[in-house]
C-alpha cells in the first residue's frame, strides 16, 4: 500500500498551501542526505518528501490525489507525471528565510530579508549551495562538483568529473555535446554542454545545477588528435610534404589552420626539410595564458620512381656535387 502523502509531510488533509510549504521545508531540512550521511534511510525519506510535495503543492494534482487516494493515484500517475512542472529549486527559495536559516545556521546575524549580518541574498546563496542549486552555463575550471540536486537523487553521470572526448578541431573551434541526465524515480532530461573554443586537454567544464533538481556536473575534456594536427601542450604541429623543387627554389605554401581559415606561407629558396614555420595564435588556450601557436613542419616528398629523363637529370646534379 502506497504511503499517504499527507502522512509523509506530517500535515492534515485540510492543510493550507502556506502551512504545506513550511512543513515540507522543515522536513526536507531535517532529512536532507547531506545532513544525515550516516543514515542510509535519509535519502529515501527525502525522496518521499519531494514526491509528496510535488503532488500536494499542485492544486490539480492534489485534487486528483484526494479523489483517487494514495493507491489509485499511484496507479494513474507515473513518476514523470508527478514531477512534471515541479520546480524544486523554487520550492526551497520561497521559504521564510528567518525561520529556515535561523534553524539551519544557528541564527547567524538574522536570516530575514533586510535583516542584519548575512542578508537574505547571502543566506539564499548558502542554502542553494547546500541543496545543489545554482544557475548559469558551463564554466571551465577545476574543483569537485556537487552531484546531488535539491531532489536528493544523483544525476547520471555521477558527480565526479566524467571524461568527454572531442576531436582536436572541435577543441579549437568549440563545440556542443548532448548529455542525458536521469534521477532515480524522477524525471529524465537532456542538456547541452557547451565546450568553449580553445579548450586544452584535461581541462574541466562545470555545468551548474538547475531548477529541475539536478546537481552540478563536471566534465574532463580529452582531446583526440585529428586533421593531421598533433598537440604539443598548447601548441599544434602540422606536417606538410613538399616537392624537392619547392624546397630548392622556394614556394607559396597553402595552409588550412585548425580553425578553418586559409593562409599562404612564403617559403624561401633552400628551405631545409624539418623546418618549422610558426603561425602565432592558432593553437589551443583560453584566458590569461593566451593561445598557443601552430607550427607547420616542412618535409620533402621524393618520388618513388624516376623516368629515364628524370634519372639523367638527378645523375647530372650528383655529378655536380649535389
Amino acid at each position: 500500500m502506497a504511503r499517504d502523502y499527507y502522512e509523509v509531510l506530517g500535515v492534515s488533509r485540510d492543510v493550507s498551501a502556506d502551512d504545506l510549504k513550511r512543513a515540507f521545508r522543515k522536513q526536507a531540512m531535517k532529512h536532507h542526505p547531506d545532513r544525515n550521511k550516516n543514515d542510509p534511510s535519509a535519502e529515501k525519506k527525502f525522496k518521499e518528501l519531494n514526491e509528496a510535495y510535488a503532488v500536494l503543492s499542485d492544486p490539480q494534482k492534489r485534487k486528483q490525489y484526494d479523489q483517487f487516494g494514495a493507491d489509485g493515484f499511484g496507479q494513474r500517475f507515473s513518476q514523470e507525471d508527478i514531477f512534471r512542472g515541479f520546480n524544486a529549486r523554487q520550492a526551497y527559495q520561497e521559504v521564510d528565510l528567518g525561520d529556515l536559516f535561523g534553524s539551519l545556521f544557528g541564527g547567524l546575524g538574522g536570516g530575514r530579508r533586510g535583516g542584519g549580518g548575512m542578508g537574505g541574498a547571502d543566506f539564499l546563496g548558502s542554502f542553494a549551495d547546500l541543496f545543489g542549486g545554482g544557475g548559469g552555463g558551463p564554466r571551465v575550471g577545476g574543483g569537485r562538483s556537487r552531484g546531488r540536486g535539491p531532489m536528493g537523487g544523483h544525476v547520471q553521470p555521477p558527480a565526479e568529473a566524467q571524461e568527454m572526448e572531442i576531436g582536436l578541431l572541435e577543441a579549437v573551434r568549440g563545440t556542443e555535446r548532448a548529455v542525458s541526465l536521469s534521477m532515480p524515480g524522477g524525471p529524465t532530461r537532456q542538456i547541452t554542454v557547451k565546450v568553449p573554443a580553445g579548450i586544452e586537454d584535461g581541462k574541466r567544464i562545470r555545468v551548474r545545477g538547475d531548477a529541475d533538481g539536478f546537481g552540478d556536473l563536471e566534465f574532463r575534456v580529452k582531446i583526440r588528435d585529428e586533421g593531421g594536427f598533433v598537440r604539443e601542450g598548447r601548441d599544434l604541429v602540422h606536417e606538410k610534404r613538399l616537392k624537392l623543387t619547392d624546397l630548392l627554389l622556394g614556394a607559396a605554401l597553402e595552409v588550412e589552420a585548425p580553425d578553418g581559415t586559409h593562409h599562404t606561407l612564403r617559403l624561401p629558396a633552400g628551405t631545409q626539410p624539418g623546418t618549422r614555420v610558426r603561425m602565432r595564435g592558432f593553437g589551443l588556450g583560453i584566458g590569461k595564458d593566451g593561445k598557443g601557436d601552430l607550427f607547420v613542419k616542412v618535409q620533402v616528398e621524393l618520388p618513388r620512381h624516376l623516368s629515364d629523363d628524370d634519372r639523367k637529370l638527378v645523375e647530372e646534379l650528383r655529378a655536380r656535387g649535389w
